[in-house]
C-alpha cells in the first residue's frame, strides 16, 4: 500500500511539473564558465530561511565571470533573522560588484528590507512595496480547554519561560515584554532600510509610510522607496550600465541529485495544496512566531 502511494506521489509531481509548473523562467544561458554575465537570484514567497539564497549570492560574488547580480523578489516577507541574514549579505557581496533589485509583484516587509540594501531598485507601477513593520502572533485555547476540561501544568525556571504559553493568557508584565520586542525589532528594521536608502528617501517620509501599509510601484517612485518603474530587463539594462558592457543573463541554479529534486517538488507541492504556513515548523513550542511581514 505505501510503495503505491509512493508512486502515485512521484507521478502526480512529474504531471504538475509537465502540465502545471511555471515555464517562464528567464534565462539565456546556462554555462557557468561563460564571461561577462548577470547572475540571477529569485527570492520568492515566504522568508523561512537565508541558506539557498545566500549560497548562491556567495557563489555570485567569488566568480569572476559574473559581474553584477539581479534579486528578482516576489515575496511578502516573513522570518526576521533570515530577512537580515539576507541583508547583511547583500551589503557584503555589493562592496565587489553591484546588487541590482527588480521586484515583480510583491515586496513586502522583510522582502523590502532584503531590496532595499540594493545598489538600485526597479519595480513595476503596480509592484506592492513596503508593509514596513512587525508582527507577532500568540495563539489563544485556554477558553476552549476550560470547556472540555483539559487544564495544563507548567514547571519553569524563569517567569518569561513559557511566555506565549497558548493555555493561558498573558500577563501585564509579560505584554508589555513582548511588545518591547517587537518594538526593538521594528527599529532595526527602520534603522537598516534607512542607512542603505540614505540620500533617497527622507527619514520623515519612511517613517510615516512605515505602519504597516504597503504602496504601489509608482507611489514608491515618488517616495524614495524605489529608483526606478520598470520590468526585468530595465533592472539588466542597469546592471550593464553600472559594469559598462553588455551581459549574458545566467540564472543560477543549484545542482541537484533527481531525488533531492523530486522530495523538494513534491513537499513543496503538497504544502501549497493544503495551504498550510511551512513556517510554524521553525519555531519553538512557546508559539511566539515574530515575522517582517
Amino acid at each position: 500500500m505505501l510503495k503505491k502511494l509512493f508512486w502515485g506521489l512521484i507521478l502526480i509531481v512529474i504531471v504538475y511539473k509537465i502540465f502545471f509548473s511555471d515555464k517562464k523562467e528567464i534565462k539565456i544561458t546556462d554555462v557557468k564558465d561563460t564571461a561577462d554575465k548577470v547572475a540571477v537570484i529569485d527570492l520568492m514567497g515566504d522568508i523561512i530561511t537565508s541558506q539557498k539564497i545566500i549560497e548562491k549570492l556567495e557563489e555570485a560574488k567569488d566568480d569572476d565571470n559574473i559581474k553584477a547580480i539581479i534579486i528578482r523578489i516576489n515575496s511578502p516577507g516573513g522570518a526576521v533573522g533570515a530577512s537580515q541574514e539576507i541583508y547583511r549579505e547583500i551589503i557584503r557581496v555589493k562592496e565587489k560588484k553591484p546588487v541590482i533589485c527588480s521586484i515583480e509583484n510583491i515586496a513586502a516587509s522583510g522582502a523590502y528590507y532584503v531590496a532595499s540594501a540594493c545598489d538600485s531598485i526597479v519595480a513595476n507601477k503596480g509592484s506592492l512595496i513596503g508593509s514596513i513593520g512587525v508582527i507577532m502572533f500568540l495563539q489563544q485555547y485556554k477558553k476552549l480547554f476550560d470547556k472540555i476540561g483539559i487544564k495544563t501544568e507548567v514547571i519553569k525556571t524563569g517567569k518569561f519561560k513559557d511566555v506565549g504559553n497558548p493555555f493561558r493568557e498573558l500577563s501585564k508584565e509579560e505584554r508589555e515584554y513582548l511588545q518591547n520586542l517587537v518594538n526593538i525589532t521594528y527599529q532595526d528594521f527602520l534603522d537598516d532600510v534607512y542607512s542603505s536608502r540614505k540620500g533617497r528617501i527622507e527619514l520623515d517620509t519612511l517613517k510615516k509610510y512605515a505602519d504597516g501599509r504597503v504602496i504601489t510601484g509608482t507611489q514608491a517612485l515618488k517616495l524614495g522607496f524605489i529608483d526606478k518603474i520598470g520590468n526585468f530587463y530595465d533592472a539588466v539594462d542597469i546592471a550593464e550600465k553600472v559594469v559598462g558592457k553588455e551581459l549574458k543573463i545566467y540564472k543560477m541554479k543549484k545542482k541537484k541529485k533527481f531525488m533531492d529534486i523530486l522530495i523538494d517538488d513534491l513537499m513543496d507541492s503538497f504544502f501549497k495544496y493544503l495551504d498550510i504556513n511551512i513556517k510554524k515548523y521553525y519555531t519553538e513550542e512557546s508559539s511566539i512566531n515574530v515575522y517582517y511581514k
